[in-house]
């Protein structure tokens, strides 16, 4: 069974005789602020992560006091697990997991901060990233950029390249959804470049100056032959900025992220001209002149499937042209985020929690303009606080990308307990109990929340049935119910529960 996290390791302060010193100017300025990233954890309790449960990758250092460091959700996947991360090529830290974006490739880590204090004062230059703003903080198709970052032996090159396009991965372009739920990224303008350099491992795409653009991430995806699959895409500095915004504001307060749980594809405007009467002039010309600018055809975002459980079901269908969000036009996926993020506003006086307030959308629906309101969901950071390992089925709450692969069929009477794995050798193992389904009673007892399954067994062990039947009621994710009896086994399969603190995770026997 896991065990609590070890103490933090503090590396000796290497000294500047230890950094790099080949390579351009671009790697000379950029070698500071570049990190390598290495994630592990036990294959049994893999949530996000890779089957392997390893996974290695590249991120960047945009608060070098604070130690914060910018990368992918392939480098790091989940909290669960080993983070190390190498400051400079010479100097490598215990790292964690301080923010996961529920909505993009995105992850923020924090490194141990004694550790990085020790590194500063020993004199290793560590420095912030520099991030373009304004309209550079965006790429377009044929500018021409600087790759910086690693090769699959670890070395710091750069190469010049050229932006191939901008473009929402839509229809048959869409990341696939994968057979086990995993996070699958959406709503989001891809960078592809016409040249990617070869071995490229992960890096930054900058300006001459230095001044990063858009990183160049790590994508996760499940190919047509079911084949976990990992490539490397841009994602534009616009995207992330705002959330590195937030962090610097509320450095101790994790972002909070807006959402109308609606999944956005692009449409040709002439396809959509054809069957609409007549669609309104100025969003045309607006759509015609971004889509211009970015040197596509001239494409609208509509929707493309809505969350069962979420804000907007029953408001917006499958098929609605977005026209305007709290009166901002829509040309953009980005737009959707930007008209949801709340503006700048005076603080509400202490004791008095501030109201949300309803969000106009006006889209196009058969032809015909029409105006809804919707309170947008707050996401947090898609993370799991707490796994219960009960008779050998490891639980976990209820994650949104897997309500988002049910369908809208099922994902309404899913539970809030979901069954991510079965340990082998263990009672629920030997009952041919299959993962990926949601636990829905025990003995009758209906289960909503994790505390459920520990007041359950809390009660068994009070009453002297900690060994005997216990029924259970899942749902797989097809929507058909299965009824299982499971003779629990206290002695090899005790309850466990593994909890995060504000520091580390702990693993407690409940049994």
């Amino acid at each position: 069974m896991p065990v609590p996290s070890r103490p933090p390791r503090r590396p000796e302060p290497p000294g500047r005789a230890a950094m790099l010193t080949g390579g351009d100017r671009l790697v000379r300025a950029l070698q500071t602020s570049l990190v390598t990233v290495r994630f592990r954890t036990d294959p049994r309790f893999c949530t996000e992560a890779l089957e392997s449960g390893s996974a290695e990758g590249v991120g960047l250092l945009v608060d070098a006091k604070r130690g914060i460091v910018l990368t992918d959700r392939h480098s790091a996947p989940q909290s669960l697990g080993a983070i190390e991360v190498t400051l400079a090529g010479c100097a490598t830290v215990d790292a964690e997991v301080f923010f996961i974006h529920p909505q993009h490739n995105i992850a923020l880590l924090r490194c141990d901060p004694i550790a990085v204090e020790m590194l500063i004062k020993g004199k290793l230059p560590l420095k912030s990233a520099r991030f373009a703003k304004g309209k550079k903080a965006c790429l377009r198709p044929g500018e021409s950029v600087h790759f910086v970052g690693f090769d699959s032996q670890g070395n710091t090159f750069s190469d010049q390249c050229k932006v191939s396009a901008v473009y929402l991965p839509s229809g048959k372009d869409e990341f696939p959804p994968w057979t086990v739920p995993r996070f699958r990224e959406r709503n989001l303008e891809i960078v592809v470049l016409t040249d990617t350099p070869e071995d490229a491992r992960g890096g930054v795409l900058c300006d001459s100056r230095g001044e990063v653009r858009a990183i160049f991430a790590s994508f996760d995806f499940q190919s047509a032959r079911r084949e976990e699959t990992t490539e490397n895409f841009g994602i534009p500095a616009n995207v992330f900025l705002p959330l590195l915004e937030a962090i610097k504001t509320s450095p101790d307060q994790q972002p909070e992220v807006r959402s109308l749980d609606v999944e956005v594809s692009a449409v040709d405007l002439a396809t959509l001209a054809r069957g609409a009467s007549k669609l309104p002039k100025p969003w045309v010309e607006a759509v015609r002149k971004r889509c211009g600018q970015q040197g596509q055809v001239a494409r609208a975002i509509c929707a493309c499937r809505v969350l069962s459980t979420g804000v907007s079901h029953g408001l917006l269908q499958p098929g609605d042209v977005l026209l305007s969000i709290a009166g901002r036009t829509i040309t953009q996926a980005l737009d959707v985020e930007e008209a949801l993020r709340p503006k700048k506003e005076r603080k509400p006086s202490k004791g008095k929690r501030k109201r949300q307030e309803d969000i106009p959308i006006c889209f196009l629906r058969d032809g015909k303009e029409a105006v809804v309101s919707v309170s947008p969901t707050i996401l947090r950071s898609e993370d799991d606080t707490d796994l219960v390992i009960w008779a050998g089925l490891v639980l976990r709450r209820t994650p949104r990308c897997i309500l988002e692969r049910c369908g809208t069929s099922v994902a309404p009477r899913a539970g809030g307990v979901f069954v991510q794995s079965v340990l082998a050798g263990s009672p629920a193992e030997s009952r041919e109990l299959h993962p990926h389904c949601f636990l829905m009673e025990m003995d009758g007892q209906p289960i909503r929340e994790l505390s459920d399954v520990l007041h359950r067994d809390q009660i068994d062990r009070k009453q002297n049935r900690h060994a005997g039947w216990v029924r259970l009621l899942l749902l797989d994710m097809n929507g058909q119910e299965h009824v299982k009896a499971i003779q629990r086994d206290t002695l090899f399969f005790p309850t466990f529960m593994l909890h995060r603190s504000a520091e580390r995770w702990h693993c407690t026997q409940k049994s």
